[in-house]
Order: structure tokens, then sequence, then C-alpha cells
């Protein structure tokens, strides 16, 4: 009773509490109090995902809201969902969003940057379109390294929904493909050893022993 008061009171927007669990509160929109929520997926798949990633993520909340639209109106930034990894927050379309929730345990590893963010959320979760990935990171060929490193300013407004799916779904078969070649363990060295943004691809050097570009041709050939 206390945890879903607190939780309450911490939250200012229209939202009424659906459910609290040990690992979360979940919130819905006032005005669509029949939004659904699925607290034991989420938290089956988190836990699955922290095993995985070696972390443990802290309590944390999830809103559910019924549009993109709402989405932006209470995080500002126009997409299915978004998670807030330091102040613990998910909002969502979606009565579980994997992807989101795997951006909670993340986050928590390191910061390489957002293709690496974005792709390895989309390479644990089995809607990825791996094919389709692949099949653009192809076309991008000899631009490919330089592509991961403007990632951030790519997936951004410039994009249209279908494209930006389509950048994601490279950056996750990209990603898919390192944890094939040299496991999880180094996908999570990887991130551990980006205290800041690798913007300069020179961290994947090291850690990998190749450039971003040599890896994609060896993945592409």
């Amino acid at each position: 009773m206390l945890v879903a008061l607190g939780a309450i009171m911490a939250v200012s927007g229209p939202f009424q509490l659906k459910m609290s669990t040990t690992r979360g509160d979940y919130f819905v929109l006032t005005d669509a109090p029949t939004l659904s929520v699925d607290p034991r997926a989420c938290e089956y798949f988190l836990e699955e995902i922290e095993k995985k990633l070696g972390v443990r993520v802290p309590r944390y909340t999830y809103y559910r809201v019924r549009t993109t639209q709402d989405v932006a109106v209470f995080t500002l930034e126009y997409a299915d969902g978004v998670a807030r990894w330091r102040s613990g927050e998910v909002w969502s379309v979606e009565p579980c969003h994997r992807h989101e929730m795997v951006h909670l345990a993340s986050h928590r590893l390191g910061h390489p940057g957002r293709f690496w963010d974005e792709g390895l959320a989309m390479a644990l979760d089995n809607r990825l379109n791996e094919r389709r990935g692949r099949r653009l990171a192809r076309h991008m060929g000899p631009a490919f390294g330089a592509t991961v490193a403007v990632f951030s300013w790519w997936v951004g407004g410039v994009l249209q929904d279908g494209e930006r799916m389509n950048s994601y779904e490279m950056a996750g078969a990209f990603v898919r493909h390192l944890i094939r070649q040299y496991n999880m363990q180094k996908i999570v060295e990887y991130f551990r050893a980006c205290h800041v943004s690798d913007e300069d691809s020179s961290v994947f050097h090291r850690v990998f022993v190749r450039t971003i570009q040599e890896e994609a041709e060896r993945w592409l050939r």
C-alpha cells in the first residue's frame, strides 16, 4: 500500500495506478482506464535481459498511453515508446514494450551511442526483421561505417516512420551478427568500455580488433 501511494504521489500528469508489483508501478491514462498493462510479461522479459547483460534494473514506472502523440506530449519524443533510464520511466503504447525494457537495462552498462542502443534493443527483441536490416546495410556499402557515426542525427526527424524502422533494423541486424560472432559477453564489454558515445568508433576498434567497416564487410560477404 505504501509503495502504491508513493508512486501515485510521484506522478505528475493525468494517470492512475493500474497495478503495482515488486519490480514496478504500472499506470494508465485516467481518461483511458481500460488500457491494459502486462507486468508479468514485462518482468519476465526484463529478468532474462538482466541475466544476459549482467545488470539489475532498479524499481521502475511504466506509463501506458494510447498513441505516439501521447508519448510525445509527456516525453517530447515522437515514438511508440520511450525509456528514461535515469528516472526509471517507460512510456509506451503497448501493454509490455520489450524494446524499451532493454533500454532500461542496457543503459546501465554504458553509452556507446544511439546506433548501439537501438541495435541492442532490436537484436534482443524477437520482432526484428533481420533480413531487411541486412539488406539495408548492404545497400550502404562503403558508407556503412560512416552511417553508424551519424546514426543519432540520421534517425531523427529526417526520416519517416517506415524509414526509421528500417534504420533500427539495420542496427539490430548488425548487433545480432556481433552477438553470434563474438557472444553477448563481448557486447557487454563494449558497452561497459563506453563511458561516453563512441563517436569515432575507436573503442569498437579496440574491443573487436576491427573497424566497423571491416566487420560489416565480413558480415555482408
